[in-house]
């Protein structure tokens, strides 16, 4: 049952042009959210609901049947451009504001979890959002391997491509951007006791997810960090970028938790 009804799903997702992986969120979605509204609407023409994708005593084999066909189905799919005709970008000062106004025109399929993205380069800065994650995935790749992309007929070299937290109920991974000046400190803390302040950060912020319930206590979260550590001027910035395997959604001013994710798990187990 589980396996046959994948299938269906998945064989109407591509006909329609949407991504088929959205299926691997059926079981995390908020229901308030804008994915979940939409996955809410794909099912009802199935007579199908989120609650059939809740793990419980009677449906563990239908969901164990069914994630393993989605499972299955992406190994033998890979990562493909599914519509990537099925963007938008602007750039610079407004510009974010500029495609999140024009995201609110397009009429791409449904269901639908777009991409959002700010690049960084020798000038311009721009601002894409992609219908599906697939398709940013492959423009973040071309772009790296040219470092530039051609907006206007016009160049924009490009050297660094991140995605971008936007908007209210949109999932997004749990990205922060830390940091404090030297000159905060003034004689309190030695240059060598400040900059190990950073790493101290991901295991605090963990625990506090912990303690105030936002994730279970028995779950492994992971953190990728990124050295931003320069001198300023006659200031040090002791900078990190933090990225963790979770993903959630902004939701009127706060970020509500959806799950600890792993990719590799998630795709290919």
């Amino acid at each position: 049952m589980g396996a046959r009804i994948a299938n269906q799903l998945i064989d109407t997702l591509i006909k329609r042009g949407c991504d088929f992986t959205l299926l691997f969120w059926l079981r995390h979605v908020l229901p308030s959210s804008e994915l979940g509204t939409d996955m809410i609407s794909f099912l009802a023409e199935f007579r199908l609901n989120l609650s059939h994708f809740q793990p419980n005593s009677t449906n563990a084999p239908f969901i164990k049947d069914f994630f393993t066909t989605v499972r299955k189905r992406f190994i033998e799919h890979g990562i493909q451009p599914i519509c990537p005709r099925n963007f938008i970008v602007d750039k610079n000062k407004g510009g974010k504001q500029a495609v999140l106004d024009k995201y609110q025109t397009v009429d791409w399929p449904r269901p639908r979890s777009c991409y959002c993205m700010q690049t960084m380069g020798g000038g311009d800065v721009l601002f894409v959002i992609y219908q599906t994650w697939q398709d940013a995935l492959i423009f973040q790749r071309d772009v790296l391997m040219f470092n530039s992309y051609v907006l206007h007929r016009q160049p924009v070299p490009i050297h660094q491509v991140y995605e971008h937290q936007w908007g209210e109920g949109k999932p997004v991974r749990l990205m922060i951007d830390w940091e404090i000046l030297e000159s905060c400190y003034e004689d309190r803390l030695s240059h060598e006791e400040i900059k190990q302040i950073p790493d101290q950060f991901p295991e605090w912020l963990v625990n506090r997810l912990r303690e105030t319930r936002c994730i279970d206590p028995n779950v492994q979260v992971e953190c990728v960090i990124k050295d931003k550590t320069r001198q300023k001027g006659g200031d040090w910035k002791f900078s990190r970028h933090f990225i963790f395997n979770l993903c959630g959604v902004t939701m009127q001013g706060h970020y509500q938790v959806m799950f600890v994710f792993n990719y590799f798990y998630l795709f290919f187990h």
